[in-house]
């Protein structure tokens, strides 16, 4: 169980938690915090106590099939 300034961040997927972590504790203990979100909990990084990021873990099969758009699009 992941644990981040005393406090045990256990927690199944489907319960995802949110974790306020500061922008400097973010930078600080990164690795940790990866941990914790691979795990299936929800990081929300904060700055001045307003959220302004949060590392999610992926969905499982999710993102674009590489190529799947090509000759398709246009870029001016």
């Amino acid at each position: 169980m992941a644990v981040l300034h005393g406090r045990p961040l256990g927690g199944q997927p489907s319960h995802r938690l949110r974790h306020p972590v500061g922008v400097h504790e973010a930078k600080t203990h990164l690795s940790r915090l990866l941990t914790i979100v691979a795990a299936g909990e929800e990081v929300v990084i904060t700055s001045r106590g307003r959220a302004v990021a949060r590392l999610v873990p992926p969905q499982s099969g999710s993102g674009p099939e590489l190529g799947f758009d090509r000759g398709r699009l246009v870029v001016p």
